[in-house]
């Protein structure tokens, strides 16, 4: 009997824990709620729950600074009638988040509480509201209607905008208006930092008359404003106050401005600035024309000369791992911290890296693929946002941006094996001493530019390629110029970095390879050049802008010319070597001087045409100006005698590519002075439409210009496509359907395209396991995706300011998992890319700068074996305890009696 109830007490036991594991967890959520809120007395400090609902505990009085920041699950908030505060960054970057009712107790909102919320839509500010913070809701792109409690006594909403009562002061403009026309009342005589910051449907703003300056980021990233006109009430105009206005062109200053912050209208590729003669906005307008084309800086850090930033920890500096340090494209709301970080510019690490403590650095065994543990990320985290990166990757390449803005590291031994000096990457740093080994064979864009510091350069003789910028404006290459006796400055394997002699007609001494970027510059003192026989490259710039450069010769081995080469020089003749492969966009340009048509010429030595080639300039977006012609404005091209149209084709003077557009001739005759003409790269229209001379110069002579009437081969392509983007998707993986891209302020014509690729696919795979250690499994689509502008057919690489969103159908192979977008940087390094889904899961969208790779990585959810609670962080559920409890009590109960009948039986 005694037996029959010990196991009629056990199997009740053991179903009784079989009932509580299948209890749904969210009955207990009474319990698990609490430990979501970390609190410091009345003070919510964080929330770590992972609800999309939340509701504020009744005890909290005060929302502490970033307590819900970059949470991108919530969607709703309850805020309850006792709290009075919502500090800094409280919800920025909350991006689910649809709506705020912000009730009556609330008295302060600290600076960008809601910063960054792309999903809010409506706001309503309480009663008891008195004190806004500076970009409270700056980045809120979707916000389409605000309402404030009419019994506030402080703030009046009027036509999209909250201002003071008096509307004195103007706080900012929603986002989402009706009218893209704004004028400001005349009673407005302050706004407010980052008032208008992202309002991308206004086009047209009037200013109050009563103004009295425009701060620090007034109009940030107001990609829609076309025209300003500043009134004479205004004095100044603050940091990046009109920055990444890319649309703006037609902005009137007075001469009562006499402030002008130099990063004011950084990104505005289109500028025109119209001002009185000697007035400040007027020379900071020349100061701009010369500089406006070096955006690189800004395109790729998101900082420039002057701007204030702050990593966000106390000193400033950013923080430090292992000799990396933390990088990140920033913008200060308040002088405090951070408001906006560009996801594409991830954590730095040098995995064996340190500082010595005395501002020197030695990298060990650097980027071999392991990672800091505290830095990997946890690949099935919804909140994984941040993938650390290597200082030197692949113990190869010292990456882009490294040491970008280091205080700390003044000298740094390169370790052995690097082959690249990446872009930027010592850039505005400390360092004093720039020591590059032998191996190293190519220094990036910027890579020490803004040095102030350095003083001593050694440069190697494996050193084969210097980009533009790499070390402008550092202490050694100021002392150089000022202080050298040697005309040329001359590097590396060749290299010609600088030049500082007396101009007029200049030889270029014998042994000089290459003539670095931007080396000759905008030096009017230069009439002519005579190339040497060891001549092989012409960098980009490298005599752009030299007004008085009329001839050049020489260079018989000469085999590049590379972009804007020779844009702006009033050459007479140019003479283009027989060992010339290819030549650069812009290579030659006429356009900005005063040469005649007849005079503008350019003649092919042999028989073998250059093909086009162009540079990274070119790849990024916003540099228009650099997709142009090769031949620009150039009227007629003189090719060799036994050259036909066959032979044009794929070259720098191929009708359908574009590369010329004028007339392809050959001399005749030397003795009578004639040239033929064999070809037209313009259409026939256009051929009779344009100004033919009947004489052109060629070397001081004229030469009659025949056979014009007896053309038969004319340009047949447009050159005006479509202003718009146009989709083809080739990929297998992706379906076609519902495929689309919206490129941001788009104003040219593009073609995306979307491809399956095995280089692609190797490139992720290789990045992937470098950080997670384990192999990319063949499940996971990889897709090559490439922007074309159509006109050029040159690839863009690198978006700058406009963002281009991508819209896909989700891959069958990932459907119905956790999903995340990853992607590569320039390095090779894996980055994660932020995106939305559709409401019913079929359809992505993600948003990037740069084109790269990109993969749709996913994770299998086990729906029957989720737990609906919130995540406490506890590695089991109290419910699962108290099963594994009952079960051990069932069976203590089924053996205490066995062993007592046992024991009974032995006595």
């Amino acid at each position: 009997m005694k037996k029959t109830l010990r196991i009629s007490v056990s199997v009740l036991l053991l179903a009784l824990a079989l009932a509580v594991t299948q209890i749904p967890a969210v009955e207990a959520v009474a319990d698990t709620a609490a430990s979501d809120f970390q609190m410091n007395g009345n003070i919510l400090i964080k929330y770590t729950g992972t609800e999309d609902t939340v509701s504020i505990p009744a005890s909290v009085t005060e929302i502490a600074e970033e307590a819900f920041a970059n949470n991108t699950v919530i969607k709703k908030v309850t805020l309850h009638d006792k709290i009075t505060r919502i500090g800094y960054r409280a919800f920025a970057g909350c991006s689910a988040l649809k709506q705020i009712d912000i009730g009556d107790s609330v008295t302060e909102l600290g600076n960008g509480a809601f910063s960054n919320c792309t999903g809010l839509e409506l706001a309503f500010l309480g009663k008891g509201v008195e004190r806004l913070g500076i970009g409270v809701f700056a980045g809120c792109s979707s916000l389409r209607i605000m309402m404030i409690d009419e019994e506030n006594p402080n703030f009046a909403l009027d036509a999209g905008c909250l201002y003071n009562k008096g509307k004195t002061k103007l706080y900012f403009m929603i986002p989402i208006r009706n009218n893209t026309v704004y004028t400001m009342p005349s009673t407005v005589t302050d706004i407010a930092e980052y008032a208008f910051w992202g309002c991308n449907e206004v086009k047209n703003i009037t200013l109050s008359s009563n103004l009295k300056a425009i701060p620090d980021y007034a109009f940030s990233s107001c990609k829609s404003l076309e025209a300003i006109t500043v009134p004479y009430s205004v004095n100044s105009i603050g940091i990046m106050a009109f920055s990444d206005c890319i649309s703006l062109t037609e902005v009137s200053v007075p001469v009562t401005v006499t402030a002008i912050h130099e990063t004011a209208f950084d990104g505005c590729i289109g500028l025109v600035i119209q001002a009185p003669a000697d007035s400040t906005a007027a020379q900071y307008y020349e100061e701009w024309k010369s500089t406006h084309n070096n955006q690189v800086e800004y395109e790729e850090t998101g900082t420039t000369d002057g701007e204030e930033q702050d990593g966000g920890d106390d000193d400033g500096k950013g923080e430090s791992h292992a000799g990396g340090k933390e990088i990140a494209a920033t913008h200060v709301v308040g002088n405090r911290a951070v408001l906006f970080i560009d996801n594409s510019a991830q954590n730095v690490y040098g995995s064996a890296a340190g500082g010595n403590g005395d501002g020197s650095y030695v990298e060990g065994v650097s980027g071999n693929g392991t990672l800091l543990p505290d830095a990997l990320p946890d690949m099935g985290s919804a909140k994984a946002t941040d993938i650390a990166k290597f200082t030197v990757v692949d113990n190869q390449v010292i990456a882009d941006q490294a040491f970008y803005k280091s205080n700390e590291v003044k000298t740094y031994v390169i370790p052995e094996g690097i082959t690249e000096i990446g872009e930027f990457a010592f850039a505005r740093s400390n360092l004093e001493k720039a020591l590059i080994p032998e191996g190293v064979t190519s220094i990036g864009y910027g890579a020490y530019y803004h040095c102030d510091s350095l003083r001593e350069v050694s440069i190697p003789s494996t050193v084969t390629d210097i980009a533009p910028k790499a070390f402008e404006k550092t202490l050694w290459l100021q002392n150089w110029k000022q202080e050298s006796r040697e005309e040329y400055l001359i590097v590396g394997d060749g290299i010609l970095l600088a030049y500082r002699g007396n101009g007029g007609d200049i030889v270029l001494p014998e042994g000089v390879k290459q003539i670095a970027p931007e080396a000759f510059m905008s030096n009017t003192t230069i009439s002519g050049v005579t190339f040497p026989d060891s001549l092989e490259i012409i960098g980009e710039d490298a005599f752009a802008g030299c007004l008085n450069l009329v001839s050049m010769q020489g260079g018989t081995a000469l085999r590049q010319i590379r972009d804007r080469a020779f844009a702006g020089c009033p050459l007479e003749t140019v003479h283009i070597p027989a060992s010339v492969e290819s030549m650069g966009l812009r290579a030659v340009d006429y356009s900005t001087t005063t040469r005649g048509t007849a005079g503008k010429v350019v003649v092919f030595e042999g028989t073998a045409i250059p093909a086009i080639s162009s540079q990274d300039t070119a790849q990024r977006l916003s540099n228009r100006e650099a997709r142009q012609l090769a031949l620009m404005d150039v009227s007629f091209a003189v090719v060799d005698r036994a050259v036909t149209v066959e032979d044009l084709k794929g070259t720098v003077l191929d009708s359908a590519l574009y590369g010329f557009r004028g007339i392809v001739a050959y001399i005749s005759s030397k003795e009578k002075g004639t040239v033929t003409c064999l070809s037209a790269n313009m259409t026939e229209e256009e051929v009779w439409a344009a100004y033919i001379p009947q004489y052109i110069l060629i070397d001081g002579r004229n030469y009659l210009v025949q056979g014009l009437s007896g053309i038969k081969h004319y340009r047949q392509a447009t050159d005006n496509a479509a202003e718009g983007i146009t989709v083809e998707n080739h990929s297998s993986q992706i379906a076609s359907e519902g495929v689309s891209a919206v490129l941001e302020s788009n104003t040219g014509s593009y073609c995306l395209e979307i491809t399956d690729s095995g280089e692609a696919r190797a490139r992720l795979a290789k990045a992937y396991e470098a950080v997670y250690q384990t192999a990319l499994s063949d499940a996971v689509p990889v897709i090559e995706v490439r922007l074309r502008d159509s006109l050029t057919d040159i690839l863009l690489t690198r978006l700058g300011s406009n963002a281009l969103s991508v819209t896909i159908p989700v891959p069958g192979s990932v459907k119905g998992q956790r999903l995340r977008v990853l992607t590569v940087d320039r390095n090779g390094q894996l980055e994660n890319v932020p995106y939305t889904s559709s409401e019913d899961g079929n359809m992505l969208t993600f948003t990037v700068s740069h084109l790269s790779p990109f993969a749709i990585s996913g994770q299998t959810i086990h729906t029957d074996l989720l737990d609906a609670s919130p995540d406490t962080g506890d590695a089991v559920q109290p419910r699962l305890l108290l099963a594994l409890g009952l079960v051990c009590l069932a069976v203590a109960v089924l053996f205490a009696g066995g062993r007592k009948s046992k024991r009974v039986s032995a006595t």
